[in-house]
């Protein structure tokens, strides 16, 4: 994994502006348990090309990683905005109507 951190950055270095590389480092970041350090590239981006594939797939999984390393339930509702909580399960996320 150090080896994809380091063509990352040095990928970054060649081209600042790049989104896919903000991209790719914050996915990097999920795997190595950073949420984060993921959700802030992946933050950046977004800024950079709010199209960008998969983007907010990725905002989703860091948001997720996020609420699960910190035990704080209210990150789970970042993730796409469609999320809200059952009342009868306390703050419970519930996605587009499921259960």
């Amino acid at each position: 994994m150090l080896e994809a951190r380091l063509t990352a950055e040095r990928g970054l270095e060649k081209d600042p502006m790049s989104p896919q590389w903000h991209q790719i480092l914050g996915r990097i970041d999920v795997v190595a348990m950073e949420p984060a350090s993921a959700l802030a590239q992946f933050q950046i981006a977004e800024v950079r090309d709010p199209h960008l594939a998969r983007i907010q797939f990725d905002l989703g999984t860091a948001w997720f990683e996020l609420g699960e390393s910190t035990g704080d339930t209210s990150n789970y509702g970042y993730g796409g905005g469609t999320l809200q909580p059952i009342p009868e399960f306390g703050e419970r996320p519930r996605c587009c109507g499921a259960l």
